[in-house]
């Protein structure tokens, strides 16, 4: 594979792309790339991970997967397997989400081939795909009974793991830096308790591990790479960011006022599922528009690119994978077992592989403006008065795009409901189809609870971007 002129290649950089989905991804983004695209174009791949090590593990595993993909095309016709290996480009890069300083680093690595006018020059898409469960466990007794008495639902929206409280990173500056013995960096009380667990940790420089990996890490990350992402995109439009989410996007579980990060219970996972769909599903409206114009300006940037990279919300459905760890590989296949049988029971989540279950991620990516658009246009409003007649992109049918199977496992993608926002954050929007993906007890939108989620949304925006800022200045004077 050698390197393209990464100009004219087609850019995307996927985080956790080592393991599970995030392997998943590369893999089918590669297969359909390649499947749909005219041969003179080429897909310069950015899969990031923790280390080195796992860094050649995983291009070792996608360039098989190339060369595998290659020669079934050459038996198929003669001549384009070598076509096809010339294609793709893989670029491997070191990640810890939980290190604002890996961020920083990374971002800058790519920001300067633009800067020299050699290297990249732009990113098309960012999947945020990489996360951590927090989960240590299960209850047993619990599960037994839910799953005994309810599978389906029980296996597809589950309240049986059991988690640890109050993960921290490690400290984000070096131990040298001091901000007068303050702990204003780990929020909402019980902070000797949080630095117990973390004897090396400089008092104040933490953050929810949890809360940072599979949100904060990322919005840092993207914020960082807004020069490349607005130079990137298809037919005019910026580039893209696909935030990886999760069914278990628990409502209950998010206390924006008194425990943003979800340091004080066992839910720090969906607590950090539901942020991310707030944000995503919010980052269009008027409402919002202050901080989210703030995120997308860097202080790097050399042009003046009014364009703003549009952000979507995807989810994997149900994957058997690693996230959740259990002690023995009869567990293993127990749970696949039983993800296969809620699948033939009609449950449309059960993506099971996570091949399948990439499938919305990967759309998001590739899918033509037009295709998007499609799906996001709504419809003709009753009365031409209406004020939301006034700007389109307020009424957008933005949703959470689900990967979805029916019971052979041919998979696809669906809208999914979000509470507060419903499908589409339209309110009486129904059918007899989503039905069947739906929550036990999610009630209908409201106008009310539509205005809720907005709010919600707003102070989100607002409090993501006190903390960028926050973080940006220490970051700054500690030099990194």
């Amino acid at each position: 594979m050698s390197s393209p002129n990464p100009k004219d290649a087609f850019t995307i950089l996927v985080t956790g792309a080592n393991s599970g989905v995030g392997l998943a991804t590369c893999q089918r983004l590669i297969d359909e790339f390649l499947d749909t695209r005219p041969s003179t174009t080429h897909l310069l791949l950015i899969p990031t991970t923790r280390s080195y090590s796992k860094s050649q593990q995983t291009v070792d595993t996608l360039r098989a997967h190339v060369a595998a993909v290659a020669k079934a095309a050459e038996q198929r016709k003669p001549g384009s397997g070598a076509e096809y290996e010339t294609r793709i480009h893989l670029r491997p890069e070191q990640l810890d989400l939980c290190s604002l300083r890996t961020v920083r680093e990374l971002s800058r690595r790519l920001k300067r081939g633009r800067e020299v006018g050699g290297g990249i020059q732009k990113i098309d898409a960012v999947i945020c795909n990489a996360g951590i469960g927090g989960w240590n466990g299960i209850d047993w007794p619990k599960c037994a009974w839910l799953v005994l008495t309810d599978m389906v639902h029980a296996i597809t929206w589950p309240t049986f793991k059991k988690a640890d409280v109050g993960r921290l990173t490690a400290s984000q500056l070096p131990a040298s830096v001091t901000e007068n013995g303050a702990l204003d960096g780990v929020p909402n009380g019980k902070a000797e308790q949080r630095e117990a667990g973390n004897e090396h940790a400089s008092p104040g420089l933490q953050l929810g591990e949890i809360f940072c990996s599979n949100v904060f890490g990322h919005y840092m990350l993207v914020h960082e790479l807004a020069p490349l992402l607005k130079q990137g995109g298809m037919s005019g439009a910026s580039g893209r960011v696909i935030w990886v989410s999760s069914l278990e996007a628990y409502a209950s579980t998010f206390h924006p006022e008194d425990d943003f990060q979800a340091l004080d219970g066992p839910y720090a996972y969906e607590s950090s599922k539901r942020l991310t769909d707030v944000l995503v599903l919010t980052s269009h409206l008027p409402s919002t528009q202050s901080p989210v114009k703030e995120f997308w300006t860097t202080n790097d940037e050399k042009s003046n690119d009014s364009r703003t990279p549009r952000m979507y919300l995807a989810h994997p459905g149900i994957c058997g994978t690693a996230i959740l760890p259990l002690s023995s590989i009869i567990l293993t296949w127990a749970m696949l077992a039983a993800f296969y049988l809620a699948r033939w029971l009609g449950s449309v989540w059960h993506t099971v592989s996570p091949y399948k279950g990439a499938v919305a991620p990967v759309w998001l990516a590739l899918a033509s403006e037009g295709t998007l658009a499609a799906q996001e246009t709504p419809p003709p409003s009753k009365s031409p008065q209406d004020e939301d007649d006034v700007n389109l992109e307020t009424r957008r049918a933005v949703g959470k795009w689900g990967s979805a199977t029916d019971a052979e496992g041919r998979e696809r993608v669906e809208r999914t409901e979000v509470e507060g926002w419903g499908w589409s954050g339209r309110v009486g929007e129904n059918s007899v189809r989503r039905l069947r993906g739906r929550m036990r007890g999610a009630q209908n939108l409201t106008k009310q609870g539509r205005e809720g989620f907005e709010e919600l949304g707003r102070t989100s925006w607002e409090k993501m971007e006190e903390l960028r800022k926050e973080w940006e200045d220490r970051l700054n004077a500690a030099g990194l």
